[in-house]
């Protein structure tokens, strides 16, 4: 899958830029624009136009990964951006464009998990294919009671910023990295039962997967 990575400027800052790229895509299939970083102010326009109309105006700055999707079924996509700062500024951009098939809706499944010597290793790896397109899974963990679970990133080979893996509980929502379990172990206590690890994948670029453990003291763990 062709990865073009897009940006106001690949070296040093100049003064007044004016930019534009056309994309085309197979019928079907969608433009997907990940927008790395966008530092606007009001010299700065940066939008997407179809048949001459403007169809996204990004209009925020943008400091992390946003992910966006749009059809080109009814024509060609043009981004355009125009900054008439002099170069002491600080405004620009950074994106990657890619096609990618966007489903409907897609089934979430449970992520395949294997016991061995009281640890639970959840994963989804395939070394050989890759994970699958589009794939969704979760894995419930239980807590019992007089009861901590360690958890850890133990392998991590997922499309960067764009497919999720992260550990849910109730209104918590957060993001698992590899980096992060280098020194430390996430700790579950009996008040986190029924967390889940979860997964999620667009239809771009498939890695190997991820591979999480799950060791318990104080009780055995029980495969779900």
């Amino acid at each position: 899958m062709l990865i073009i990575p897009i940006a106001s400027d690949f070296g040093p800052k100049i003064s007044g830029s004016n930019c534009q790229w056309t994309f085309r895509t197979n019928y079907g299939t969608y433009l997907k624009i990940v927008v790395e970083s966008l530092i606007l102010n009001e010299n700065v326009i940066f939008e997407l136009k179809q048949n001459g109309k403007t169809i996204k105006r990004f209009d925020k700055n943008i400091y992390g990964p946003e992910v966006y999707y749009f059809s080109a079924d009814l024509g060609d996509l043009i981004l355009y951006y125009s900054d008439t700062n002099d170069a002491t500024f600080k405004t620009g951009f950074s994106a990657l464009i890619s096609e990618a098939i966007v489903p409907s809706s897609s089934l979430t499944e449970e992520c395949l998990s294997v016991m061995k010597d009281n640890i639970l290793t959840v994963s989804n790896l395939d070394y050989e294919f890759g994970y699958k397109a589009n794939q969704k899974c979760e894995y419930s963990i239980e807590v019992k009671e007089n009861q901590e679970v360690f958890v850890e990133v133990t392998v991590f080979h997922i499309e960067k910023n764009v497919d999720k893996l992260s550990i849910i509980f109730e209104e918590f929502n957060n993001p698992l990295y590899k980096q992060d379990f280098d020194n430390n172990i996430l700790q579950l206590t009996p008040s986190a039962n029924n967390s889940l690890i979860s997964f999620e994948a667009d239809s771009n670029v498939q890695q190997a997967g991820f591979e999480v453990t799950l060791k318990a003291f104080g009780m055995l763990l029980s495969k779900m």
